[in-house]
């Protein structure tokens, strides 16, 4: 149990290979599709937090990860 406080879900980055953490709605997707209360052909965008790629991801491809997720990197404008 709390091991689950520490963890969230999430995809890799296509990229670079970070974990990006995905939103509730995302999340309630996938437990709907492991019920089998709706088609598992799925898809959704994700932004990586570090290298600011953006790609589709399947959602059958969420994964948990443990720990906290990377905070999003503010860019300064000039």
């Amino acid at each position: 149990m709390i091991s689950d406080l520490n963890s969230y879900r999430g995809v890799s980055c296509l990229r670079c290979g970070e974990p990006i953490p995905v939103s509730a709605r995302v999340v309630s997707l996938q437990d709907e599709i492991a019920y089998g209360e709706m088609p598992a052909s799925h898809t959704f965008t994700a932004r990586c937090r570090l290298c600011e790629s953006e790609s589709m991801y399947v959602i059958k491809h969420l994964r948990k990860f443990f720990g906290e997720p990377r905070s999003r990197v503010s860019r300064r404008k000039y």
